[in-house]
């Protein structure tokens, strides 16, 4: 989730647990604990293929925290002048570490909970990567954190029953997500389609409208919005990989099976237009009602006779009219259509 939900959600945890044992630098310090493991963000500054494998790996990982937990708790205990015992440090910044790719899992991008033993990208599609509804709470803690009138126990409870309402909205989010999924899988078997692979993906801001990617074989696909609230049908779209022999020699380069790895799969090849050596790669988790396939997470292929294609990463493509998106969106939330999205014939 975005760095600064993670960083409120350790401030919460430091205010709501350790702030009566260790003080005020507590909660300051459960804060800087929720940043910490979203600082392999630095791989994007240095090379954009390798923030696409490192982002989200051995800082996140579950096997590695226990032990960044205890130089961590080490730093903690000297920030807060040896208030309280380093071992009440290390216990508050385990915590505080492990629930940022806790809280990560439930999004879509996927996590690498087992790095170094596994590379596979946990995800469980329960909430937005940016959900005002799950992020402002959390910071309303910190901002009474800073305050000095609310009573000390009161701002500590209410910590606590923050932590428990935004911890249920995730495992509704998630349970919500499947009956959306469900929903969509068999309204597409019923139409004769039977995907190998089903996403419900939560968009920007709400967890009543999801963005579905079926994907049946290696490249058709169906697109569609859903809404929980509204319970219409979907009107589909169908997203099909070009049928050109170059595909295959994009995923014989290492970064063509980086790309792939990284998209789950739900990743779709076509041609750019005017340009026939160039074929690009766009992951199909990424997109809006009024930009489908949308190209936040893409790359290109470039082909020079018989040499292996260049493949290279292509600048996140921002939708420009973001108030266009927001009302399409809102149509679909509360109709479970838009007249934005493309319509089968």
């Amino acid at each position: 989730m975005d760095s600064f939900t993670q960083i409120a959600l350790g401030a919460t945890i430091g205010e709501a647990g350790w702030r009566k044992k260790l003080g005020g630098r507590a909660t300051i310090w459960g804060g800087f604990c929720g940043l910490i493991p979203d600082l392999d963000m630095v791989f994007a500054a240095v090379d954009p293929w390798a923030d696409l494998v490192y982002h989200r790996s051995w800082t996140h990982s579950l096997l590695v925290i226990p032990f960044l937990a205890i130089p961590v708790g080490w730093l903690g205990h000297r920030f807060g002048k040896r208030k309280g015992t380093m071992g009440q440090w290390v216990h508050l910044s385990f915590w505080a570490l492990v629930t940022h790719p806790l809280l990560d899992l439930f999004t879509f991008f996927g996590t690498q909970l087992f790095y170094p033993v596994s590379d596979h990208r946990f995800a469980i599609d329960g909430v937005s990567i940016v959900d005002l509804f799950y992020s402002l709470p959390l910071l309303a803690v910190c901002l009474l954190a800073l305050k000095k009138g609310p009573p000390p126990r009161w701002r500590r409870r209410m910590a606590g029953w923050v932590l428990a309402v935004t911890t249920t909205y995730l495992l509704v989010g998630h349970l919500t997500m499947r009956v959306v999924r469900a929903e969509a899988l068999a309204e597409l078997r019923g139409e004769g389609f039977e995907p190998d692979d089903i996403r419900a993906l939560p968009t920007f801001f709400n967890d009543q409208a999801y963005r579905i990617v079926a994907r049946r074989g290696e490249g058709e696909f169906r697109l569609g919005y859903r809404s929980y609230a509204a319970g219409a049908g979907t009107d589909w779209l169908t997203v099909r990989s070009v049928d050109d022999p170059r595909v295959d020699r994009i995923w014989e380069t290492e970064r063509g099976q980086i790309f792939r790895w990284f998209s789950g799969g739900l990743v779709v090849v076509q041609e750019r237009p005017g340009e026939p050596d160039v074929l690009e790669l766009i992951d199909l988790r990424f997109g809006g009602v009024t930009y489908p396939v949308g190209k936040l997470f893409a790359a290109s292929a470039t082909f020079d006779g018989d040499d292996a294609p260049e493949v290279e990463r292509m600048p996140q493509a921002i939708p420009r009219n973001l108030a266009e998106e927001a009302a399409a969106l809102l149509d679909v939330i509360q109709t479970g259509d838009s007249e934005a999205w493309p319509h089968p014939d």
